[in-house]
């Protein structure tokens, strides 16, 4: 480690030892006191915890006082009120300019920011302006209404009224609202003239322009056209799923058949009988066994390298390509050890393709017990939902007879 390191790590753990054993002994140390100091104007009681010691004996338990926080006096509270009250018209307006033209809804506080003053609202109109200061749209006339509102500020015992009057308006609206709110009085309109007739006349022109009245499109054909490509989509992507699957299944048969068919080339050979005499009788052989059975997808590639060899391709080329026709790390490492050992002479061979048959062999063996592993997996869930049923079967019926 390096010294400069050492020196800092040396320095932290002092200064570390040094504070803490500081503050231990503060704690340590006996703290009497005489008084405990209230929490200030709404900061709500206060609550210590003391160790007593009665005649020069510590008691063993300690001692939980609890203390309000501090009230105003009756002059104080007058003149808080009087301060709420000046204060209670600039919060109360909320984004509106003056009471004699209120548009938004009012801002009704039922307890006054930094002051412990509950405020109660009562209004002469609640079908204008509601308790909670929100406008009622439906109510109002072009004219306006006068709402008197009443707010009792309210701090312990104490109460004082607060009244103001506001002139409530209905909204101005500009620009494109206004002339929808317009067009909709007039339909509104004209649909109360024609109650007798079929149809309602909708309005033709405001302020001397034209209207032209257009139904909602609906874009049915955007829908359509997005529920196609998504179809379109599931439907690839189902078919890949099942390409996906169906190479999965080929990889896993034709492992399963790669011990059996090294087996016996390694058999054959080993007979006397050449690599690609072998290969022919392990063809006829697997198509007196399958018959009209599903072919084999290792036996049918090993069909197709047989016909290669007839037509003129030569041998060790032919197990070349059978072994990337295959697309397995083993049936490739069976092409290329059959293609080099015909270069190269058969010598050697029959070991080689024992050891091959052996590694095959446990590789297969491992494989079987990894997918036992996997069913057991799989059937966990079947099984601890049969256990719930079961537990469900005897314990309803035991709580079920129980009397109470």
């Amino acid at each position: 480690m390096d010294k400069k390191l050492k020196q800092k790590i040396r320095l932290v753990l002092i200064i570390t030892v040094v504070l803490s054993f500081s503050f231990i002994a503060v704690e340590m140390r006996s703290v009497r006191v005489r008084d405990i100091q209230r929490n200030s104007y709404g900061k709500g009681s206060k609550k210590e915890t003391f160790e007593v010691i009665v005649a020069d004996e510590r008691l063993e338990e300690t001692v939980d006082i609890e203390v309000g926080e501090r009230r105003y006096s009756e002059e104080e509270v007058k003149k808080i009120f009087r301060r709420t009250m000046d204060e209670l018209e600039r919060i109360v307006l909320g984004n509106n300019k003056t009471v004699d033209h209120v548009e938004e809804d009012l801002n009704l506080i039922r307890m006054m920011p930094d002051k412990p003053i509950a405020v109660t609202w009562e209004t002469s109109r609640s079908d204008i302006i509601n308790s909670f200061g929100e406008i009622q749209e439906e109510n109002l006339t072009e004219n306006g209404e006068l709402v008197e509102l009443r707010g009792l500020l309210n701090y312990g015992e104490q109460e004082c009224l607060y009244v103001v009057n506001v002139m409530v308006y209905p909204k101005t609206l500009t620009g494109e609202e206004g002339i929808l709110k317009r067009l909709k009085g007039m339909a509104a309109e004209a649909d109360e003239r024609s109650r007798e007739e079929q149809n309602v006349q909708l309005p033709k022109e405001i302020d001397g322009q034209a209207v032209i009245w257009e139904r909602e499109k609906e874009y049915k054909g955007v829908w359509i056209l997005a529920l196609g490509v998504a179809a379109a989509f599931m439907v690839w992507l189902q078919e890949k799923q099942k390409l996906q699957k169906e190479k999965a299944d080929r990889e896993k048969q034709m492992r399963l058949d790669y011990p059996e068919i090294v087996s016996q080339i390694s058999l054959l050979v080993g007979a006397g009988m050449t690599v690609k005499n072998a290969w022919g009788r392990i063809i006829g052989h697997y198509r007196e066994r399958q018959g009209n059975k599903e072919g084999r997808y290792a036996y049918e590639e090993m069909e197709n390298t047989l016909r290669e060899m007839q037509s003129g391709i030569t041998e060790a080329e032919c197990y070349e390509r059978f072994g990337r026709r295959c697309g397995i790390a083993c049936y490739m490492k069976l092409g290329t050890l059959l293609s080099q050992n015909l270069r190269k002479g058969t010598k050697g061979l029959v070991e080689v393709l024992a050891r091959e048959t052996g590694q095959a062999l446990e590789e297969r063996r491992q494989t079987a017990k990894r997918q036992g592993e996997e069913t057991g997996t799989k059937l966990l869930l079947p099984m601890s939902l049969m256990l719930v049923v079961v537990l469900i079967i005897v314990i309803v019926p035991a709580f079920l007879s129980i009397t109470f």
